[in-house]
């Protein structure tokens, strides 16, 4: 079984993707982890238990990951990391377009997956669809709204973010060193930026942390010095050096229970940044026009306004008298909790002045009477 999944995925602007996977294994009999790649991935590294090894395919072109033996602790199956970094080379994004991502299922039984997806700057993400459950941030028209609101999160200086010789260690950890990790984790930037999953994604502040761990892991990876030109390498070895983005967008998504026949896939759609500039300005001009044009219509309107309030000038002043005031609060109140929950707060609100408001006048009238 896997207790946990984990994956960071960057996407650089050129196409080009770099995975991380991480699957945390608890086995007693199974020889091989079996995961089906996208086509045309290059698996650049593979560790269990943090020592390399060699991942061979079957007839299906299926990535064999050798396993070990889980050891036992009292009754307990000890679990063990399986990690897998693998390369595709997709095409140069366009301006407007959408990217698949898929999230390789083993051939086990998956408690719960957890993903971070970084994507380019020069882009706006509109819509995250797909089988996976999204951060908040992610769900729905959320997105869209935070693109044109212009406040869709940014993380820079990655680089400095994520250089700590702490991090580039594959030997088993320390109580101390795992406890600085998580200190650390906790002050980043990573941490402090994090989106927010629904309650009933299961994902806990402990399990959050560990996946921003693994976000630092993968970008020092990234970071280690590659192999010589020409030369020999070891196995298990990453081919070419990756720069790491000076900053990037980062969007982590989940799902509970996933067994080998379901399939865990990503659609992005995005557009270049000047294009949204583009749209923005048009919808302005397309504002400014319709003023324009609509000049005499406005007009009227106002002066439809001021006649109206003027013809119902008695009502307004009882509507702004003391107890007016409450009534009107009120009847606010009631409608506007069928409808908004801030309009309903501001109501409450303006309901609680005017009642003070109408109770200090009661109170000085009634001193002032002799």
């Amino acid at each position: 079984v896997v207790d946990e999944a984990n994956g960071v995925t960057l996407i650089m602007k050129d196409g080009k993707q770099v995975h991380h996977l991480t699957y945390k294994v608890r086995n007693t009999w199974k020889q091989f982890l079996e995961l089906q790649l996208p086509e045309g991935a290059q698996v650049w590294s593979a560790f269990v238990e943090g020592q390399r090894v060699k991942p061979s395919k079957n007839a299906d072109g299926n990535v064999l990951v050798p396993l070990n033996r889980s050891k036992t602790e009292g009754r307990d199956l000890k679990s063990f990391d399986v990690e897998v970094m693998y390369y595709v080379g997709n095409q140069k994004l366009s301006p407007v377009g959408h990217s698949n991502l898929m999230f390789p299922v083993p051939d086990l039984v998956v408690s719960q997956m957890l993903w971070s997806v970084y994507l380019p700057v020069d882009y706006d993400y509109l819509y995250f669809g797909g089988t996976v459950d999204k951060e908040r941030q992610a769900s729905g028209l959320k997105p869209l709204a935070t693109v044109f609101k212009g406040n869709q999160q940014v993380l820079g200086n990655l680089v400095n973010e994520v250089s700590d010789e702490m991090y580039n260690t594959r030997e088993p950890l320390s109580d101390d060193v795992r406890r600085k990790r998580e200190s650390k984790v906790r002050r980043s930037k990573l941490w402090g930026k994090r989106g927010r999953f629904d309650k009933s994604q299961g994902i806990s502040d402990d399990t959050y942390a560990r996946q921003v761990e693994r976000e630092f892991n993968f970008f020092n990876q990234l970071k280690q010095e590659a192999v010589q030109q020409g030369g020999a390498r070891d196995p298990g070895v990453i081919p070419i050096r990756v720069a790491v983005p000076p900053s990037g967008k980062v969007f982590r998504f989940t799902k509970q229970i996933v067994i080998d026949q379901d399939t865990l896939n990503l659609n992005v759609v995005y557009t270049h940044k000047w294009l949204i500039r583009l749209v923005k300005l048009l919808i302005f001009v397309l504002f400014v026009f319709i003023l324009i044009r609509c000049k005499n219509i406005f007009q009227r309107t106002m002066e439809w306004i001021r006649l109206t309030i003027k013809k119902n000038e008695k009502s307004l002043q009882w509507a702004s008298s003391p107890m007016g005031l409450v009534i009107v609060a009120t009847l606010c109140l009631i409608l506007f909790s069928f409808v908004s929950r801030l309009l309903t707060v501001i109501a409450f609100l303006t309901l609680m002045g005017a009642l003070v408001r109408w109770g200090w006048i009661k109170l000085k009238t009634k001193r002032s009477q002799p």
